[in-house]
């Protein structure tokens, strides 16, 4: 997990540092950097948290940090979204048409 090591190094703390903080092992944060092992999902959502990032941006799936859909979508909004990261640019610009068009009907 490289974004770990990114975030971990952009806070200033060394592996055992960050693991003094999540209540972890300096070995088991090692292990997560390198791929050795993978951190079970408990683990994800603790690193997660604390860095104030998606699970999906902390396992490379998103580039995205971490959006407001989190805070205050449903789980539908959430899952359209994640849907429209998977698309190419072309059906990005194809759904953003159809949203302005969509916007612009309930203006009138």
């Amino acid at each position: 997990m490289n974004r770990l090591r990114e975030l971990r190094e952009a806070k200033g703390l060394n592996q055992q540092g960050l693991g003094m903080k999540l209540n972890m092992s300096q070995p088991s944060i090692s292990y997560y950097e390198t791929g050795e092992r993978k951190p079970d999902l408990d683990a994800l959502i603790i690193i997660s948290d604390y860095f104030n990032v998606s699970i999906d941006y902390l396992i490379g799936r998103s580039d995205i940090k971490r959006t407001n859909l989190h805070n205050h979508g449903t789980a539908g909004d959430i899952n359209f979204y994640n849907d429209y990261l998977r698309l190419t640019p072309s059906q990005k610009e194809h759904v953003s048409i159809y949203m302005q068009g969509l916007l612009a009907e309930s203006k009138n």
